[in-house]
């Protein structure tokens, strides 16, 4: 798609876009490089608009009913042990030194 619209300017995909995906079209500004190209390269790689796309959005990566949601809520002082113990062990094993390379 950038070969495409280096070659053949904006104007020439948003009109392919607007062919595509109206909706899309409409929506986006025609001088918009990064969006025009990013929702004509959805269409052409799905066969889906991008408003379909945003509309029905996507499948759940679980069944509905599958699992059951889990809060976890340590204690502050246990927690802020751990979080400075780690610190301290990563300081210790060299993460400053291994930063700044």
């Amino acid at each position: 798609m950038r070969a495409r619209l280096q070659r053949d300017g904006v104007e020439a995909l948003h009109a392919a876009l607007a062919q595509r995906d109206p909706a899309s079209a409409e929506r986006l500004k025609p001088r918009d490089r990064t969006r025009i190209a990013r929702a004509l390269e959805v269409v052409e790689a799905t066969g889906r608009s991008l408003t379909d796309w945003h509309r029905e959005g996507l499948p759940p990566l679980l069944p509905p009913g599958s699992f059951s949601a889990l809060f976890l809520d340590p204690e502050r002082d246990e927690l802020y042990t751990r979080i400075d113990a780690r610190y301290d062990a990563m300081l210790a094993a060299g993460a400053l030194e291994r930063s700044q390379r």
